[in-house]
């Protein structure tokens, strides 16, 4: 898998801090994967996006509260024949299922997204504009 995230800004400043758990990455990052799903929509990940997204508002969200259909739908977005599907699962799947996020399952997640939207567009199409995105969606 190409590594996108290398050269992104976001990239360099999450591959620099010294903090270990990135907990807080989790609901703004369900957020972007629900972004890519609602611009490229995929049937298997509608109701994945939906309950996510009603899960994620609740102060007191925890990925003990996702239900195990909408895991079950993450698995099945993870083993069909469509690239850029599996990628965004791949992302979703670590996003509700890893107890602990560390920088490098951060840094993973990035890259599974950004190599779903390589599917789409020319690096020179999204990978900027994504970058930008992201650090005013994390608020760095």
């Amino acid at each position: 898998m190409e590594n996108f995230v290398a050269g992104t800004q976001i990239g360099q400043i999450i591959s620099s801090s010294k903090l270990e758990n990135f907990e807080h990455l989790r609901q703004p990052l369900i957020q972007y994967a629900i972004r890519y799903q609602r611009n490229y929509p995929f049937d298997v990940l509608e109701q994945v996006a939906d309950d996510l997204e009603n899960l994620i508002t609740k102060s007191s969200f925890s990925i003990d509260q996702i239900q195990p259909e909408i895991l079950e739908m993450i698995e099945i977005g993870q083993g069909e024949y469509c690239l850029s599907l599996n990628e965004i699962s791949e992302a979703f799947a670590k996003l509700t299922k890893t107890r602990i996020l560390t920088k490098d399952i951060i840094l993973l997640i990035l890259n599974h997204i950004f190599t779903a939207y390589s599917y789409n567009h020319s690096v020179d199409e999204f990978l900027s504009k994504e970058d930008n995105f992201l650090q005013k969606l994390i608020n760095i």
